[in-house]
């Protein structure tokens, strides 16, 4: 297949590409080529060369480190219109897109959430309004496919901010893990989630929306004992609150209803990644690592 894909330097978008190269015909451009936020510039990368899919991964960080986050919702909505228009113009019938477990609001407890509760609660915080509205930007004779997260790791990501990756480095390098509060996640591995989306290039599923998460459930303390676990460093683990935080969980049972598929076990995923991470020690920042947020 011949795919445009966005965000390929960033954490999903790089993971695509790499993974999924060898299978299909994929072209990203630089900023410097293509404004995602103007509908005819994208145009002009699609028109005439016969796209199959785009794969949207590019987004403007709304995290808690990331700087003009309130600007990051219009630019983030922006690029999901203009991309949408664009397929419609140029003939592009797929669009695979990234959501977020957040679109369901996560100032509440989420426990095995399904895609029928989207849109009972609408999310308030920055991330999860901007997931929520974009979901809901469509156009006409485009299928699009949101694949719902609640929580990605993998090679590549910001090991400052993303809990599994910033304590596996954290014990690398001789430090303590630190975590908030526990709470019980859904997590799914990038690993996983490149497979997920050649499925979704080459099939047709019933629904747009699907909850992309494993069938596990995994605490945030029960990950950081794995982690120390796996390094056989008698490391400490801060818990700066006590008691336990509000779930982060959804439920993959209409993925699985439609595609019998087998989610990399966490304990085999950490394993992988810590195995990464010492192969790639040197690009770790201790300083970084040391006062991360």
């Amino acid at each position: 297949m011949k795919i445009f894909l966005t965000g390929a330097g960033g954490f999903i978008g790089r993971n695509i590409k790499e993974q999924l190269g060898s299978k299909h015909q994929i072209i990203s451009y630089s900023h410097k080529d293509i404004d995602l936020c103007k509908t005819e510039s994208v145009c002009e990368v699609l028109q005439g060369e016969s796209f199959d899919a785009i794969i949207h991964a590019a987004q403007m960080p709304t995290h808690r480190a990331a700087q003009n986050a309130e600007g990051a919702v219009m630019t983030n909505l922006l690029m999901q219109a203009c991309i949408s228009k664009a397929a419609a113009l140029c003939g592009v019938k797929k669009i695979i897109n990234y959501g977020s477990g957040s679109e369901y609001a996560r100032n509440r407890e989420l426990v095995d959430v399904s895609e029928k509760q989207i849109g009972k609660n609408i999310p308030y915080d920055i991330t999860g309004f901007t997931k929520y509205l974009s979901n809901l930007i469509n156009e006409s004779g485009v299928k699009q496919y949101n694949l719902r997260c609640f929580g990605v790791f993998g090679k590549y990501e910001d090991y400052t901010i993303r809990f599994i990756s910033n304590a596996i480095c954290r014990v690398l390098c001789g430090y303590s893990i630190s975590l908030k509060q526990d709470r019980y996640f859904s997590y799914v591995y990038i690993d996983d989630l490149a497979v997920i989306t050649d499925i979704f290039l080459q099939n047709n599923f019933k629904y747009n929306d699907y909850n992309i998460v494993s069938s596990e459930k995994w605490s945030l303390l029960d990950i950081a004992r794995l982690v120390r676990k796996i390094s056989i460093k008698d490391v400490a683990i801060n818990v700066a609150l006590q008691g336990r935080g509000l779930e982060y969980s959804g439920s993959n049972k209409r993925f699985l209803s439609e595609y019998l598929y087998t989610f990399t076990p966490m304990i085999d995923s950490i394993n992988m990644l810590f195995d990464w991470y010492v192969l790639n020690f040197d690009t770790i920042d201790r300083e970084k690592i040391l006062y991360c947020r």
